[in-house]
């Protein structure tokens, strides 16, 4: 996750060349909150072993990783970020399948939760899935 945003994502975007540390000061501060908020909105899940949860599991850690990338830098305090991340992450609670249930794809299909893997293809599909699904939950 670090490494896909790293080179293409939100983290990219807050290297600092001329900084002592490269900006790692200024990805942690996005990180921290961000990763709060995704304990915070899905709890239950984020407690679990990644054989119980694929929000632990390496499938769940890329696919929130890439929606912490879409929504980028907000221009608001510090101090508030944790909030306005679980502001922006909460929408998706009941469609998340993390620990029970099914993934309802969008072409019909129903993945149940633990039949996603760490693969290249599971992960392509989690990921876009996700990101369909944050983009119209955040729709006005």
């Amino acid at each position: 996750m670090l490494d896909n945003s790293l080179s293409d994502g939100v983290l990219y975007k807050l290297r600092r060349e001329d900084a002592p540390d490269g900006g790692i000061a200024l990805m942690g501060r996005l990180l921290f909150p961000f990763w709060d908020a995704v304990r915070d909105v899905f709890a239950e899940a984020w407690d679990l072993p990644p054989k119980k949860s694929r929000l632990t599991h390496g499938i769940g850690i890329l696919s929130l990783g890439n929606i912490m990338d879409h929504i980028g830098v907000p221009n608001i305090p510090e101090s508030n970020l944790r909030s306005y991340y679980r502001g922006r992450l909460s929408p998706l609670v009941p469609v998340c399948a993390w620990i029970k249930g099914s993934w309802a794809l969008s072409d019909g299909r129903e993945i149940p939760w633990n039949d996603l893997q760490n693969t290249k293809q599971d992960v392509c599909l989690l990921t876009n899935h996700l990101q369909n699904l944050f983009e119209r939950l955040q729709s006005p």
